[in-house]
Parts: structure tokens; C-alpha cells; sequence
């Protein structure tokens, strides 16, 4: 069951379908434009866990949000190609203040929590690329770049380091 998920990549589409549903079924409008493309040099476990910890973490703040603010909890995604990177964007609704700490977890246990970001900026490092956060107006946006290089050995070249 495919809705716009379909990506290319079955691993991810899965991914993308299953937090989809976990979104509709807490009331959270989902919007979803993601493409790959070919020869998309980026393994799927590190896309996934560069795409799943951004959901999870945007199913988190939107289901923080208050009851009289339910009506406003969005989740919207995009992933394609910018000129030579490959660029994901997810943006949700949030109570984060313009101005936060991405380093503190803001879970009930925050101990045992706050790998998320650190996992995504370490995928996202494997591959020459950046992260950027930002808090706006209710809104948190994430924006992940890589580079897409047509060399495959740049990156095989990682895994051997």
C-alpha cells in the first residue's frame, strides 16, 4: 500500500508508508513528495536512519502539541534532487520555542534518549553531507544535503576507514 511513497527504494517506501499510517491514525495531515534517483549511491540503512529518526521525532512533536492545537499538526516531506545532492526536507509542527537546544532531549527519559539527531548527522557525515534545524512560528523544519557524487568509490572508500 503505496500512497506517495513510492520512492524506487522498497526498504524505504516501507519505512515512509508505515510512519504515513502512524500519522493518519493520530490525527496528524501528512504530505509526502519523495523521490530517488537513480543510482542513488546512499545504502538503504543509512537512509533509513537518517528518514526514520526525522519521523519519529516529528510523529513525537506533533503529538506534544495540545488538543486545541490538533487541527494544526502536519507532517510534510519532501526528497529529491538539487542540482548534484540529494536533498530531504521533513517539516512538522511543533511547541519548540524559535530558539532551542538540539542537543538536550526533550523526553520524559532523557538519559536513554537523544541519539536520534546524533545518528542523523553521523549518516548524513558518511557521505560528505550537512544537517540544518530550525524552529519557526510552530514550525521545525530539518534539512538534510548530500552530495551525489558518480564516483562510487568516494564512498567505498568510507566504509574501508
Amino acid at each position: 500500500e503505496a500512497g506517495d511513497e513510492a520512492t524506487g527504494s522498497l526498504v524505504l517506501d516501507a519505512l515512509l508508508s508505515y510512519k504515513r499510517r502512524q500519522a493518519t491514525e493520530k490525527g496528524i495531515r501528512w504530505q509526502c513528495d519523495a523521490r530517488l534517483p537513480e543510482d542513488f549511491p546512499v545504502k538503504d540503512t543509512d537512509l533509513c536512519i537518517i528518514a526514520g529518526n526525522i519521523l519519529d521525532n516529528a510523529v513525537e512533536a506533533c503529538e506534544r502539541l495540545q488538543e486545541k492545537k490538533w487541527e494544526d499538526r502536519f507532517i510534510q516531506i519532501y526528497m529529491g534532487t538539487v542540482k548534484k545532492c540529494f536533498f530531504l526536507e521533513v517539516r512538522n509542527s511543533t511547541d519548540i520555542a524559535d530558539s532551542f537546544n538540539t542537543e538536550k532531549s526533550r523526553k520524559k527519559d532523557p538519559q536513554n534518549h537523544g541519539l536520534g539527531l546524533a545518528n542523523i548527522k553521523a549518516a548524513a557525515a558518511n557521505y560528505n553531507g550537512v544537517v540544518h534545524m530550525e524552529a519557526e512560528g510552530g514550525v521545525f523544519t530539518i534539512s538534510v544535503l548530500l552530495p551525489l557524487y558518480h564516483n562510487q568509490a568516494i564512498y567505498d572508500r568510507k566504509e574501508s576507514i
